[in-house]
């Protein structure tokens, strides 16, 4: 389920050892496990991936096969910054 104002970025089947990365318009990004997020139903709200600030909002979302620890990833803001 989604509240009003609500927007879904991005839906990915994940398998175990795989990582989670998303990535926010002002240049913030977070990974984590997929096993760190608990499974749910369909009629689920799920779970906070990233606590935002309050003009920011999450616009990617990528799942790194394997969970490479030694893989790199390159974000880019809207301002240019890498």
């Amino acid at each position: 389920g989604l509240d009003e104002g609500d927007t879904l970025i991005g839906v990915a089947r994940t398998r175990a050892g795989d990582q989670v990365i998303l990535s926010t318009r002002d240049g913030m990004a977070i990974r984590f496990d997929e096993s760190d997020v608990r499974a749910m139903g369909r009629g689920a709200y799920g779970v906070r991936g990233i606590n935002l600030e309050a003009d920011d909002e999450v616009v990617g979302m990528v799942v790194a096969v394997g969970g490479d620890d030694a893989a790199t990833l390159l974000t880019v803001c809207a301002n240019g910054y890498g």
